[in-house]
């Protein structure tokens, strides 16, 4: 199979298999598609183009493994929302039958509600309660792979004084304990001696 070029982002570990599994902007020469998804195998310095990313799913850049033996990735753009928008995707990946395809188009759904806008971006953590959490331009989001539920949880736009909007994109952290804060009422202030 020829390769592949311009691997996005940092691959992955795959448990299941020992190999490395990452995406490609570009396809093989002579194929369509959105990008690829490829595997590395550490021990044997092999490099194998796997599958082109379907364009209804769109370019991929960040993947995540999951405990069902299944990899779970987004795309940076892709997917169709219910207005014909291309906000970006959730998709499968399953390793042990090199398919692919897509669980969630982000943007205005069915129900009249909106999942996140604008490209996705940092990918998805595997939270302690089981879920998946990640950002798009506009939202905080959560998959339940086991039903393959997506909610927005947070939303991230900031507007300032000037009308300018700001917005986070990146990769999230679960902190599993809540920050401390001690309340000094003392509020005497002495200069430390230098020694």
């Amino acid at each position: 199979m020829q390769r592949a070029s311009a691997p996005l982002e940092a691959p992955i570990l795959f448990s299941d298999n020992g190999l490395l599994y990452g995406t490609t902007r570009n396809v093989p020469p002579g194929t369509t598609g959105a990008g690829a998804i490829y595997s590395f195998n550490t021990t044997t310095k092999v490099y194998t183009s796997l599958l082109n990313i379907p364009a209804e799913i769109g370019t991929s850049a960040y993947l995540t493994a999951a405990p069902n033996h299944k990899i779970y990735g987004l795309s940076i753009q892709g997917g169709t929302d219910v207005s014909g928008n291309h906000f970006g995707a959730i998709f499968e990946y399953v390793p042990s039958s090199n398919t692919i395809r897509l669980i969630h188009s982000f943007g205005n759904q069915a129900d009249g509600t909106l999942t996140g806008s604008g490209y996705t971006s940092g990918g998805m953590t595997l939270a302690s309660d089981g879920k998946f959490y990640g950002m798009t331009a506009s939202h905080v989001f959560c998959f339940d792979y086991t039903t393959e539920k997506v909610t927005a949880r947070a939303y991230l736009s900031l507007q300032d004084e000037h009308g300018i909007t700001l917005n986070a994109n990146g990769t999230m952290t679960e902190i599993c304990r809540k920050p401390a804060y001690k309340y000094f009422s003392d509020v005497s202030k002495v200069v430390c001696a230098r020694g």
